[in-house]
């Protein structure tokens, strides 16, 4: 392992065994977020008290790893599947989430139903209406996701699939209650951005992005709109 600073080891490499998420054939953006922390503990990194960041470029459909590399970003971050950024005493940490040859073949069930039947619509917001007894992370995507599909519904086989997520701090157990969605932005119905608040004030914005979950659903649908040959 090499080191760029003792406070930020660089080189560490966490590589965890993640179940896919109900139906879903890509893994998880909550189980990015959740693992980029478990990950930072490992690597050697002190407690993380800023912003968090995450950005997903592609959907990931096998095995991830989480590669962090210190106060340097590394040369050929953008072609990673996903990178991360988490904010320490001041000071910022990078790293990359890689899409391995390891297949992702269990499922884990997933019941997002518990957080759509709290949830309570405003004009352009979103937010629990009571505790459901799920994790902070899960609340923010589910019901984001709820939003989008309600006002924004998705077609030919799309998804809406989480692009960034922008954090002022790490989440924590009281955001699952006290959190607020509003759908600040639409871009051609298929890019948005949100903001996230507390009764505290501003905790972050997420961005969304309609595409399809994996390589070849898109192939398969850009295929059956093509012509066919005369």
């Amino acid at each position: 392992m090499t080191t760029t600073n003792p406070d930020f080891p660089a080189g560490f490499v966490h590589a965890p065994f993640i179940a896919l998420r109900g139906i879903r054939i890509y893994i998880h953006s909550t189980d990015l977020y959740d693992e980029i922390l478990v990950g930072a503990r490992a690597a050697g990194w002190p407690p993380v008290d800023g912003a968090v960041e995450l950005r997903c470029r592609l959907p990931i459909t096998t095995q991830p790893a989480f590669h962090f590399d210190g106060e340097v970003p590394a040369p050929n971050t953008n072609a990673a599947s996903a990178s991360f950024q988490l904010e320490i005493a001041g000071r910022t940490g990078y790293g990359r989430i890689i899409a391995t040859a390891r297949q992702a073949t269990e499922c884990k069930p997933y019941d997002e139903a518990r957080i759509w039947a709290v949830a309570r619509f405003g004009e352009r917001t979103i937010e629990p209406s009571s505790d459901c007894g799920m994790s902070p992370i899960e609340v923010i995507t589910a019901l984001n996701v709820l939003q989008h599909n309600t006002l924004l519904p998705p077609t030919g086989g799309r998804r809406w699939l989480l692009a960034r997520l922008s954090l002022v701090r790490p989440l924590v157990p009281a955001d699952a209650v006290g959190i607020k969605i509003t759908l600040d932005h639409v871009v051609s119905r298929t890019m948005t951005l949100s903001s996230v608040t507390t009764p505290n004030g501003r905790l972050g914005t997420i961005r969304y992005l309609m595409g399809f979950p994996d390589r070849s659903q898109r192939e398969s649908t850009a295929a059956s709109a093509s012509p066919s040959p005369r």
